[in-house]
């Protein structure tokens, strides 16, 4: 996730998952940037690497949920244009 940038990458493939969901967006956020890309992780079955995989997919997913929450608690609150 911190190395050489190819902006025309179409695909990535992660031999190994992060239980970090920040990391594992930094990963994915590398594939695709001119365009849409696919990530494929290769996970072993019954190993730590599963775990992992899983630990991540559900802290983004409640990271993506919180911002969702956030975006509506939001909504009708003054604008600093309306300020003016």
């Amino acid at each position: 996730e911190e190395g050489i940038d190819i902006p025309a990458v179409p695909y990535g493939i992660f031999f190994e998952p992060v239980p970090s969901a920040l990391r594992m967006i930094q990963r994915a956020g590398r594939i695709g940037r001119t365009e849409i890309g696919k990530v494929y992780m290769l996970v072993t079955k019954d190993t730590i690497d599963e775990k992992y995989f899983w630990v991540a997919k559900h802290k983004q997913a409640r990271m993506e949920q919180l911002l969702d929450d956030l975006k509506e608690g939001l909504k009708g609150q003054k604008t600093l244009d309306s300020f003016k």
